[in-house]
């Protein structure tokens, strides 16, 4: 059987690194969004460089520079639609700063389950079918300690991750795929969007954005705003 060519090598290679196309999927609870919102912001991204075994090792100086440009990019946006962006700062008092992690840590798991139930995540085999017909998820009505406190309507929760190849990486994939004529896998841009009603509690909007290995490059301004905008597709704010 002839070995795949050098060129044929390179073809697979970049097949797999210039597949950047972005695919967003979004689900929104039925009911009506206020207008002139004030609008409590966070944001989780975390930027890493795969090696050449294809260990993903987060990168500070990357991860400092995206979510700068992606946080900028959401105030931005819901500054031109009218709303106030709302920061976070950190409870004095214990019993609600605890109540308030309680709160974010929840909602990591209800995102989650979103995910994997609800969206299909994992292959689709844990999607249940009790929860397909309606969109009905929330972080419970403790939420309203942030909108007491900070004077906030919503919660937006932006989550990123995105990685890059090491030269080594690159290196490695080329040598694969001259031997077996098929790329190694490549970094992923990856993340999810929800807007919580802080009154309610209720989830009433979620946004999962998957991307190709050839995504925009999110440590620059450019790409990080085209990650938001990607991330906000559908926001009804």
């Amino acid at each position: 059987m002839r070995q795949p060519t050098i060129a044929l090598a390179l073809t697979v290679v970049l097949t797999a690194v210039l597949t950047g196309c972005a695919v967003t999927n979004h689900l929104e609870r039925d009911g009506s969004v206020s207008s002139q919102a004030r609008v409590l912001v966070f944001t989780d991204v975390e930027i890493s460089q795969m090696t050449a075994s294809g260990l993903l090792e987060p990168r500070a100086e990357w991860t400092q520079a995206a979510e700068g440009f992606v946080r900028t990019s959401v105030a931005a946006s819901l500054a031109r639609d009218g709303h106030a962006e709302v920061v976070y700062e950190e409870p004095v008092d214990a019993d609600t700063a605890y109540e308030e992690t309680q709160t974010f840590k929840l909602h990591d798991k209800v995102s989650e389950s979103i995910l994997v139930h609800r969206m299909g995540g994992g292959g689709g085999r844990l999607l249940l079918p009790t929860v397909q017909k309606s969109f009905d998820w929330s972080v419970g009505t403790q939420a309203q300690s942030l909108k007491r406190r900070l004077g906030a309507d919503y919660a937006l929760f932006v989550y990123l991750r995105d990685g890059y190849q090491s030269a080594g990486r690159v290196a490695t994939s080329l040598i694969f795929a001259a031997l077996f004529g098929a790329a190694l896998p490549a970094p992923q841009q990856t993340g999810y969007a929800s807007l919580v009603d802080l009154e309610t509690g209720d989830v009433i909007w979620f946004n999962h954005l998957v991307t190709g290995a050839n995504s925009d490059d999110v440590r620059t301004s450019a790409g990080g705003a085209r990650a938001a905008q990607n991330l906000l597709d559908g926001l009804p704010l």
